[in-house]
């Protein structure tokens, strides 16, 4: 669980190309033939959301809430649309030669605790650090 709060905070500190570099570095740890590919995916495009989030909530006079609410609603979608069924398709197909949507139903449930961690401690840290710390990388 820890590493993964590193890669999705990476994403909003470092914007995609951070996502991206800590996605490559959880990833290359641990079986990398599934996790390289899944963890660059999940990082880079965290990072693309994470600057939706904040240019589209910055302005607004609740922005830090609505944003935080947002990260906390959305890191499902993280984890089962994006982390998930690309390691485990990858995993079911090359290396245990099973169905997909088996391993699938089989591991969702399993990771609900790693992912309320998730957006606990991420939340925590966005929530208390000052929005200029938190604000996506500037492209100057």
């Amino acid at each position: 669980m820890i590493l993964e709060i590193f890669v999705s905070l990476s994403a909003v500190f470092g914007g995609p190309i951070g996502g991206l570099l800590a996605g490559f570095l959880k990833g290359i740890a641990y079986a990398p033939e599934r996790n390289v590919p899944s963890h660059v995916l999940a990082g880079f495009v965290w990072g693309v959301l994470y600057i939706y989030l904040w240019e589209s909530t910055a302005d607004r006079k609740n922005g830090k809430s609505i944003r935080l609410a947002l990260w906390a609603v959305l890191m499902p979608v993280y984890y089962y649309v994006l982390l998930l069924p690309l390691n485990l398709w990858i995993h079911a197909t090359f290396n245990l030669k099973t169905s997909f949507t088996s391993l699938f139903m089989k591991v969702a449930p399993q990771i609900i605790p790693e992912i309320i961690g998730t957006i606990v401690v991420t939340d925590i840290i966005l929530a208390v650090l000052p929005d200029k710390w938190t604000s996506p990388p500037k492209n100057n």
